[in-house]
């Protein structure tokens, strides 16, 4: 197949065929293995029971594409067609990933996901009325959502074997990191002072000190969160490279724990001494700064609160620890300094370390898969910088050939 339609309307086509929905043994096993599989199976063959295979070979061009801001994930359309429905498909085409043809009250459309996304085309002989095509939608909408259903027991299944890929936001997420970090850099550089500035001016250079103040304290909070979302991403990343292809972590567990518990599996103290030493100062910043303005702007034992004490007044929870500001610029030059110095280093240490070419491949931005067959290709290629620098150039090309759709 071509996709020479997408300029000139060419025709296109490719030969379809398919059983039929009650017949699926895919669909009677997901039945199987789902509480109330049963009468979930039930409710999906009411919920598709006007849609079927298209027999034969199916012909459309882009002049026949019908535009909806509601179609389904692509994904799901192929898991449902395909696994669940027994629809045959067309393979690789020029810009195309695959093409199901299929038909809703024996009415013929096409599902096809190009480089841009997911189409839906109907057939060059058979329009269907605008209302058609939307009722389709919505039915289809309302099957998958069934599927959805059956599918849980195996995605639990594929998720604790480790066979699943996270997509890699390090990237983004080192972008907002560094955003913060500008910014936070220029609120705090300070102007020359005016000599002699007259009296009518002295109000604005002391608001304009303020909002930069407000602005460096702002941006620097906001500098300490984006690194600990970076880390915990990084973190999630480098368990990857860090356990044996026999290991297999629990990923749902190790995404949805703290911060320190990753940090502490992945750097063990006993073989890393500084990382203790890292980890406890990030700890105290966390502690110090981010938590308190996660919270509401509470410290953690209440010492926020100031209990009440006879003629004494009000006096401190915090009795004799840094007392919080009674306003919310949480953060000055100095802390800025400070929190960037630290990053530094932690940057530096992993970087350094032996996970330095997982540290390397998320900088690439390529997801991360955690099967045994993935998980043992990166740690062969994690042996020298020569080897992974090749290994990431080959996963890049085939990334980008998938995303190209260049097959």
């Amino acid at each position: 197949m071509s996709r020479g339609f997408e300029t000139n309307f060419v025709d296109d086509g490719f030969d379809s065929d398919g059983g039929q929905l009650a017949d699926s043994k895919f669909l009677y096993e997901l039945a199987k293995e789902s509480p109330n599989g049963e009468k979930l199976r039930d409710a999906l063959l009411f919920a598709m029971k006007e849609f079927g295979p298209y027999k034969g070979h199916f012909i459309f061009n882009h002049h026949g594409q019908i535009k909806s801001e509601k179609l389904p994930p692509a994904d799901l359309v192929f898991l449902t067609f395909v696994y669940v429905c027994d629809h045959c498909y067309a393979g690789h085409a020029e810009k195309v990933a695959w093409s199901i043809a299929f038909t809703y009250k024996c009415v013929p459309f096409v599902f096809s996901l190009e480089k841009f996304g997911l189409r839906l085309y109907n057939h060059k002989d058979a329009a269907p009325v605008p209302a058609l095509a939307k009722e389709m939608l919505r039915a289809l909408l309302k099957a998958m959502r069934i599927v959805a259903k059956l599918m849980e027991p195996v995605a639990r299944t594929q998720i604790a074997a480790g066979n699943v890929t996270i997509e890699n936001s390090f990237c983004k997420l080192d972008n907002m990191y560094g955003y913060f970090r500008q910014q936070a850099n220029r609120s705090f550089i300070e102007k020359p002072r005016q000599e002699n500035p007259k009296v009518e001016d002295l109000g604005k250079l002391l608001s304009d000190a303020y909002q930069k103040k407000a602005a460096g304290a702002y941006n620097t909070i906001a500098m300490i969160d984006a690194f600990f979302s970076r880390l915990e991403h990084l973190l999630v990343i480098l368990l990857a490279f860090s356990e044996p292809a026999a290991s297999k972590p629990d990923l749902l567990k190790e995404i949805g724990g703290f911060w320190s518990d990753k940090f502490k599996r992945i750097f063990p103290f006993d073989r890393f001494s500084e990382a203790k030493l890292l980890h406890d100062r990030l700890s105290q910043l966390r502690e110090k700064r981010r938590n308190p303005i996660a919270h509401g702007n509470f410290q953690k034992d209440g010492k926020s609160l100031y209990f009440h004490f006879g003629s004494a007044g009000a006096i401190s929870c915090a009795f004799s620890e840094p007392r919080p500001n009674s306003f919310i610029f949480l953060a000055d030059k100095d802390d800025f300094d400070n929190a960037c110095a630290l990053f530094d280093e932690m940057d530096e240490f992993i970087a350094e370390s032996p996970l330095k070419f997982g540290f390397l491949y998320a900088k690439s931005g390529l997801n991360v898969a955690y099967d045994a067959e993935s998980t043992a290709r990166y740690h062969r290629a994690a042996t020298r910088e020569e080897s992974f620098n090749d290994f990431l150039a080959y996963e890049s090309y085939i990334a980008d050939m998938h995303t190209n759709m260049d097959w």
